[in-house]
C-alpha cells in the first residue's frame, strides 16, 4: 500500500475513533449502549462502547481511503474528474 493511502486510511481511522467516541457518549447518555452490545450478543456496556469504536475506526479508514481514491485521483470519466477538469 502506498504511503499516501496508508496515511489517509490512518487519518480516517483517527477521525472515525473521534466520531465514534462522541457517538458512543451520545448513546450512553440515552441509555442505548446496552442495545449496541446486544447486537453482538453481549451485555456489558463497555463491550458495546468498544465495538462501537472498532466499527467507527473501520468505517473511518474506508472513508479516508475512498476520499483520496475518488476525489483526489478519480478514475477517467468518473463525474468528479470531469468537474475538476472543467468539462
Amino acid at each position: 500500500m502506498p504511503s499516501e493511502l496508508r496515511r489517509d486510511a490512518l487519518l480516517g481511522s483517527v477521525a472515525g475513533l473521534i466520531g465514534g467516541f462522541i457517538y458512543g457518549l451520545a448513546f450512553q447518555a440515552r441509555g442505548m449502549m446496552g442495545d449496541t452490545a446486544g447486537l453482538l450478543g453481549l451485555t456489558s456496556i463497555g463491550a458495546g462502547f468498544l465495538s462501537n469504536l472498532i466499527r467507527a475506526a473501520i468505517a473511518g479508514a474506508i472513508c479516508g481511503w475512498a476520499l483520496i481514491m475518488i476525489c483526489v485521483r478519480p478514475p477517467i470519466g468518473y463525474p468528479p474528474s470531469q468537474i475538476l477538469d472543467g468539462a
